[in-house]
């Protein structure tokens, strides 16, 4: 069975995780600071060693590619890359959202679909819908741009919005009844890759996923 570290930083709550195969054998979270290099190192050496591994070890480099934090999603990649390196060992990127999503429809049995959103900044919201999918991930209808003020208008009637930034968009005016706050982990995002790659899926591609332009 492959051993895989994924790493997830997009939002505010940061974590990384230790699977062989399907099984999750260490998780370390931490908050996201403006020492985002030093906490995330310092998390990967700590998993790593609770796991037992040798860096030379890791099959496989996992990373939520988001859309969130721009430092923590530029952090996460520079430190897969640079560990994957050696032997060049492979990556597997997933959106973040998508992790939140399978979470979400794993949990909530009767729900069809869900809307992820987060802040965009510059007076935007970014959202994707998904819905139940045949395979190991939920389908979505692709990542989106809106205004604030105009978000409320795109979610249907009776379909839940789920964002690792709830209390930051609800203080932009935007209380959208029975918004979920949660935040993407990488031990979920660890085993959606593990059942990707199990039956030979597709990951995405291995950039962060910026829904402006990084300046």
């Amino acid at each position: 069975m492959p051993r895989i570290l994924a790493i997830e930083s997009s939002a505010a709550r940061c974590s990384a995780a230790a699977l062989e195969g399907r099984r999750v054998v260490a998780e370390k979270y931490w908050r996201s600071s403006r020492d985002a290099g030093g906490e995330m190192f310092a998390a990967l050496e700590s998993v790593r060693s609770a796991a037992d591994w040798d860096w030379a070890e890791v099959d496989v480099f996992v990373v939520g590619r988001g859309p969130g934090s721009y430092a923590g999603l530029r952090t996460a990649f520079a430190a897969a890359r640079m560990l994957a390196l050696p032997g060049r060992r492979r990556m597997c990127c997933l959106s973040s959202g998508v992790v939140l999503a399978a979470g979400y429809l794993e949990e909530e049995q009767s729900a069809e679909s869900v809307i992820v959103a987060g802040d965009a900044r510059r007076g935007m919201v970014w959202y994707a819908s998904f819905r139940r999918g045949d395979g190991p991930l939920p389908t979505g209808d692709g990542w989106r741009l809106c205004a604030y003020e105009q978000f409320s208008g795109k979610v249907p009637a009776g379909v839940r919005v789920i964002s690792p930034e709830k209390e930051r968009l609800a203080g932009r005016g935007m209380e959208i009844p029975g918004m979920v706050g949660v935040s993407p982990e990488a031990g979920r995002l660890g085993l959606l890759a593990a059942e990707l790659l199990e039956v030979g899926g597709e990951c995405e591609p291995c950039e962060p996923l910026y829904m402006h332009p990084a300046v």
